[in-house]
């Protein structure tokens, strides 16, 4: 008789032992999305050379990276139709061919997105190296 109550009494607890741990794994997956955004942050790095200057902010989040860059030429921006570059740094960095330049002699483009691996810090320096008309020049972009 007491194997038959203990029973019944777990059949009346299987609706909520349910829905207590419905409860955990939704206030699990809410803390998880909250953290992830509040997470965020926003890295500058910026540096010249005599031609170029340069700036490259990258947004993480989590283990997530998207980077935007903005190269300007300093000369005449009449003699420069493209570019490829190269940026160097502990993440991997990333490189573009044959890219057009604004007619005020800017590049202004997403990086692309990085997830996973090492993550850049404000402690990090960044190497660039431009190409343009048979010349080409190396930059360091540091945290601001």
């Amino acid at each position: 008789m007491r194997k038959a109550e203990f029973f019944l009494f777990l059949k009346g607890m299987f609706p909520i032992i349910i829905g207590l741990l419905f409860s955990i794994l939704i206030t699990a997956c809410n803390s998880e999305i909250t953290s992830s955004s509040v997470g965020s942050k926003t890295l500058s790095f910026s540096g010249e050379s005599k031609h170029w200057s340069g700036e490259i902010s990258v947004r993480q989040t989590g283990k997530r990276q998207d980077k935007h860059i903005v190269f300007k030429y300093k000369g005449d921006a009449r003699e420069i139709t493209t570019i490829s570059y190269k940026v160097e740094g502990v993440d991997g960095g990333g490189s573009a061919s044959e890219v057009k330049l604004n007619k005020s002699g800017v590049l202004d483009t997403s990086g692309g997105t990085y997830t996973g691996g090492t993550l850049l810090s404000k402690h990090d320096k960044l190497t660039v190296t431009i190409y343009w008309n048979g010349n080409s020049e190396t930059f360091s972009l540091v945290s601001k």
